[in-house]
């Protein structure tokens, strides 16, 4: 990682889904983010909305970080750093 240029690690660390449909409910997820001088990290939980397009034994991380991000949103992301 360039120390000096940081940029956000996510890591997805929980999906709950609903057995039956494999629909996932909730992603619990992990974030962080180092420069030369310090190291911050937060971990949070979303619910997820309307259907998924995706079956649940094809879901990458990069998808579900995707849908973290979406729901997020650019000003959300932008008022906590990243």
């Amino acid at each position: 990682m360039n120390k000096s240029n940081p940029h956000p690690i996510w890591h997805i660390a929980n999906l709950e889904r609903e057995v039956a449909t494999g629909k996932v409910t909730t992603v619990h997820y992990t974030v962080d983010l180092e420069s030369d001088q310090y190291r911050a990290g937060a971990y949070g939980s979303i619910g997820v909305d309307g259907e998924i397009a995706v079956p649940f034994k094809d879901l990458t991380e990069a998808t579900v970080i995707q849908w973290v991000t979406d729901q997020l949103g650019e000003e959300k992301l932008q008022e906590i750093g990243l």
